[in-house]
């Protein structure tokens, strides 16, 4: 099955789930921000390197019950840099996510994962080069936890993977 349709599917599976539980449903909306790392980035590099980046992000949700929800999200994953002065190169990357939320929930504290695809767009900028941009799509997946401070407003603390993100290059 090729990402478009899998990204339909998790759609469809979300939009049927709503249909059928609309009395329980809740919209939430929030920001996050983290510092994002790229694998294998500074590998073998002798000159300057910066493999980690400030992360920031939205994302919109929709609680189908307790257990179950969605949440479609963009997010800048900062940037990356290597080389010196004057050979700089550095990749800017962003990227827009649906996701699939599963939550065990216990009083105020609920235990959650997620996972879907993402569409990205790497920006590559050079001192010494024309830039270039790679879009590609792959799978997400994270975990975390949230604390629900009153019914209206929460914090969550969770850590993600995005694979293969500007693709091979």
């Amino acid at each position: 099955m090729n990402k478009s349709k899998s990204a339909l599917v998790i759609l469809g599976f979300a939009a049927a789930s709503a249909c059928a539980f609309p009395a329980a449903a809740q919209v939430y909306l929030g920001a996050s921000t983290a510092t994002a790392k790229t694998k294998d980035r500074c590998v073998g590099v002798t000159t300057s390197c910066g493999d980690k980046g400030i992360s920031w992000g939205g994302f919109l949700g929709y609680r189908i019950n307790p257990n179950f929800g969605a949440e479609v999200g963009g997010r800048s994953l900062g940037k990356t840099d290597q080389g010196d002065p004057g050979a700089r190169t550095t990749v800017r990357t962003s990227l827009v996510e649906l996701l699939a939320v599963a939550a065990y929930p216990a009083d105020r504290l609920s235990l959650y994962a997620k996972a879907g695809p993402y569409y990205a767009k790497s920006k590559l900028s050079s001192d010494t080069a024309a830039g270039a941009s790679i879009n590609n799509s792959g799978w997400t997946a994270g975990t975390g936890l949230r604390y629900d401070f009153t019914p209206h407003f929460g914090a969550r603390v969770e850590w993600q993977r995005y694979l293969h993100v500007g693709g091979p290059a």
